[in-house]
């Protein structure tokens, strides 16, 4: 993630054809969500890590794959993004990649009913057209060619996604909708989280 590129007052960031490791996903300003931003992108661009990335690697390897020396001292290094996956994949006993990481991300804003096309465009991927194939990496998708997405709709949608990902994760309140959306798809999770909200409101009282 280049450090230039992020814009934390606004909660976007901003890429083009150029960017080193962007792929298919047409270039533009993509939302972020304000959680996300304060929790972790405001205080990396703030300090941490000089140079011009957020998560730069850890070393870098030459061409017969030796580690060579590391590109950021020890000392002025942020978290690195493996790094912060080496540890999920620790606490869950499963292996895990970013990709994964951004597929849940997709398949909960489905899951509370965030338009396929919207999220698309929030996680920079391609949706083919109906009935077409992209026959060469120049061809346009659907929603880089023809549907407008107002920037303002999509940070909502984001902000709806996190907010979903926070309340199952027992950060925030349950809202009427991912309760709904719990009892009839994962009843078991919702009476941990409400246990837990139990709990909490016990040892509030007992403090």
């Amino acid at each position: 993630m280049e450090r230039e590129a992020l814009d934390c007052d606004t909660a976007t960031y901003t890429t083009r054809d150029d960017m080193p490791g962007w792929k298919r996903a047409p270039p533009g300003a993509y939302p972020l969500g304000q959680w996300l931003v304060e929790r972790v992108l405001r205080p990396l661009k703030s300090g941490y890590t000089p140079g011009p990335f957020l998560f730069p690697n850890r070393s870098r390897k030459s061409a017969s794959g030796a580690q060579s020396t590391p590109l950021v001292p020890a000392r002025d290094r942020s978290p690195n993004l493996q790094g912060c996956i080496n540890s999920l994949q620790r606490d869950f006993g499963r292996r895990l990649t970013p990709n994964d990481v951004r597929r849940s991300f997709a398949s909960i804003g489905k899951w509370i009913g965030i338009d396929t096309l919207n999220i698309a465009a929030i996680t920079g991927h391609s949706v083919e057209a109906p009935g077409k194939q992209r026959e060469s990496a120049g061809q346009r998708t659907l929603h880089e060619h023809y549907v407008q997405l107002p920037a303002e709709e999509l940070r909502r949608d984001c902000e709806d996604i996190v907010s979903a990902i926070l309340e199952c994760a027992g950060e925030l309140p349950l809202s009427a909708l991912v309760r709904a959306k719990l009892e009839r798809t994962y009843p078991a999770h919702l009476a941990a989280l409400e246990l837990l909200a139990v709990n909490a409101k016990r040892e509030r009282r007992a403090a």
